[in-house]
């Protein structure tokens, strides 16, 4: 318990005993200003195509930095293409395989992307410089790649024909020992994710059994099965909460609480805390994800482009989003912090939405219309912002205040805690058409003139234009009256011949 005095609580506001101070950023500050949560009893997910994003490249993943600023699209010609979400302008383009890229993903701080191929290879290259840093060979097709949410030199590789593994920077390789049936050489078809701290790593293999290991010593620390054993096809943990989900063969998405995994303990018995499923259509789903603030579950179909989005709490379908006829979902990832998403059909990068809405509630009740232009005269005091002229109190009561210290990690990320290194925007100048062409022609000096002995006078340019000019006039002018200059053949120089006559008689007189 503190104590404090009323007069130095300036950016507090005071509830019962607890104050809590505003000059200290709070970690979901960059999701309220964004609007996501602003109203906590609005409608929180997309409800129509905005747009649209081609580079001319044909797109097949795609997912966002950790603050929603950028999104990457690994395209089929091995280009990564960076886009910036406000504007949704191409800021980045590069390329790093050779191959169509599988997998993408970011680095804590923003300013490193690992990538993988079907040409069996991963990359980490570098945003800014566009370049590539690490290069490494792998025994399989990468299916999945992460990135640690703290470490980035540890990535966590999924193979469509190998046991996943943990690998570092110095190209230190773990391979996490999967239970596997008796006799069986080759292992297909397992997912893997950190959780959203980075100490654990949740597998899900063919048979439907779902493994938590340590990262540290990758021992196993809980696992059950799936109702049905039926194969899990896609593993996703959500940004924000305790939950992950899966995508089983069944066609059901189910919702498991960590912390009731960790409890139940190997080979323990775990029910879902919600499951949903196109019961009618019996749809089976390509991508599953969580929204932003894990309130909602979005997965798009496999054979048309329809996105269902489901609330968590309570299972209920509350919207489908339909893309055009005969295109189905390469991709799918929700915006960390607003009611958007990003899908992927035929290469694009298709931006689902909010609709814009009309607010008439944001001006205040007291307005009143006028029927003509008025003065308005303004009290001593209205637009000060300190009252000068209130009265000073003679003794200030004293506050009791109760400090409540709160994790970051219960809020959202681990890694909340901003770097100050980080890259968040991608500054791009202005197009110009051949730009060192133009710089030389603004540099260009002009000829420096001649210096004039002394006593001797510069003829002006002009006078010598002028003369030229002249000179070719008189000659222009000769040669259409049919002359030439020193020649006298023209219309004078025959009647003057004529006057004088023939050469030899003016020779006899």
């Amino acid at each position: 318990m503190r104590m404090m005095k009323v007069g130095q609580c300036k950016n507090m506001y005071m509830f019962g005993l607890i104050i809590v101070d505003q000059s200290v950023p709070h970690p979901l500050a960059s999701a309220q200003e964004s609007g996501s949560f602003t109203e906590p009893f609005g409608q929180c997910y997309p409800e129509e195509l905005e747009t649209s994003l081609d580079s001319g490249h044909l797109a097949l993943t795609c997912r966002f930095n950790r603050w929603g600023t950028l999104v990457v699209a690994g395209c089929n010609d091995g280009y990564l293409v960076i886009y910036d979400f406000v504007t949704r302008r191409m800021v980045k383009k590069y390329v790093t395989h050779m191959h169509a890229i599988t997998a993408v993903s970011w680095s804590r701080d923003g300013k490193y992307l690992l990538s993988s191929s079907f040409d069996e290879t991963i990359v980490v290259s570098d945003v800014v410089a566009g370049e590539i840093v690490n290069k490494f060979s792998m025994p399989s097709i990468v299916n999945e790649i992460q990135m640690h949410p703290v470490k980035k030199d540890h990535y966590l590789i999924c193979f469509l024909q190998h046991m996943p593994m943990l690998m570092t920077i110095d190209d230190q390789r773990t391979v996490i020992p999967i239970e596997t049936e008796k006799n069986t050489t080759e292992i297909s078809g397992i997912v893997a994710s950190f959780d959203k701290s980075g100490s654990r790593i949740i597998c899900g293999n063919n048979k439907g059994k779902v493994m938590i290991y340590e990262v540290d010593s990758l021992s196993l620390i809980a696992s059950f099965v799936v109702t049905g054993s039926h194969p899990i096809r896609t593993l996703v943990v959500a940004p924000r909460g305790d939950f992950f989900l899966t995508n089983s063969n069944d066609r059901i998405i189910r919702v498991f609480t960590l912390s009731t995994v960790l409890e139940a303990g190997v080979d323990g018995t775990v029910l879902p805390n919600q499951k949903v499923q196109d019961s009618v259509n019996r749809t089976s789903w390509k991508v599953c994800r969580f929204s932003g603030d894990a309130e909602y579950i979005c997965a798009g179909s496999s054979g048309s482009h329809s996105l269902y989005i489901w609330e968590r709490n309570n299972g209920s379908l509350v919207k489908i989003l339909q893309g055009s006829k005969g295109e189905q979902v390469a991709d799918l990832i929700w915006h960390p912090t607003r009611a958007a998403a990003f899908s992927i059909s035929n290469g694009k990068l298709l931006l689902w939405s909010q609709s814009p809405t009309e607010n008439w509630s944001a001006f205040a009740p007291d307005f009143k219309e006028l029927d003509e232009n008025i003065e308005y005269e303004e009290r001593e005091s209205e637009f000060d912002v300190e009252d000068e002229d209130r009265s000073i109190p003679e003794t200030e009561n004293q506050v009791d205040l109760t400090v409540i210290d709160q994790k970051l990690s219960e809020f959202g990320y681990s890694s909340d805690e901003d770097e100050m290194d980080s890259l968040r925007l991608i500054l791009i100048a202005p197009d110009v058409e051949n730009p060192e062409e133009t710089l030389a022609d603004a540099n260009k000096e002009a000829p420096k003139a001649e210096p004039v002995p002394a006593g001797k006078k510069k003829e002006p340019a002009a006078k010598v234009t002028t003369s030229a000019c002249r000179s070719v006039k008189t000659t222009e002018t000769r040669r259409r009256r049919g002359g030439k200059s020193g020649t006298g053949t023209g219309r004078r120089g025959m009647a003057a011949k004529r006057r004088r006559g023939p050469a030899k008689a003016r020779g006899a007189h």
